[in-house]
C-alpha cells in the first residue's frame, strides 16, 4: 500500500486500485477509516472510488459517463461486486483494465 494515493489525471483507475484497494467504502485512509474518493489522505479505493478519483483529477471530463457505462455493462452491480466476500484486488484491476482497453485508454491484453 502507498503512503497516499496521488490525485493525478494520468493515473488510470486500474492503476489506482493496483496501488491500494479497499472494500466497504469508496476510499480509506491509513487507519482504515472511510474517506471521500478524492481525499488527500486516501491510501486505498474501491472500484467506483478509483473511477471517481480519476474523474475529479481529470476536471470532470465527459469520458467518465462512458467509463461507468462500460463498467456496468460488465458488472451491473459494481459496488456489491467489489465488496463481495472473496473478491480480490487482482479481479478488480482486471475488470478496470478491460474497460480501459475498450475505451482505448490502454492496449487490450
Amino acid at each position: 500500500m502507498v503512503d497516499v494515493l496521488p490525485l493525478d489525471p494520468d493515473i488510470l483507475p486500474s492503476e489506482c486500485v493496483a496501488l491500494g484497494w479497499c472494500q466497504g467504502a469508496y476510499a480509506r485512509d491509513a487507519q482504515g477509516r472511510s474517506v471521500s474518493s478524492y481525499s488527500e489522505w486516501a491510501v486505498s479505493v474501491c472500484l467506483m472510488g478509483a473511477i471517481i478519483r480519476w474523474h475529479l483529477a481529470r476536471k470532470n471530463d465527459m469520458l467518465y459517463s462512458e467509463y461507468v457505462d462500460r463498467v456496468f455493462a460488465h458488472e451491473p452491480y459494481a459496488t456489491p461486486w467489489n465488496d463481495a466476500l472473496g473478491r480480490t484486488q487482482a479481479e478488480v484491476v482486471e475488470l478496470l483494465e478491460i474497460v480501459e482497453g475498450e475505451l482505448g485508454l490502454r492496449k487490450v491484453k
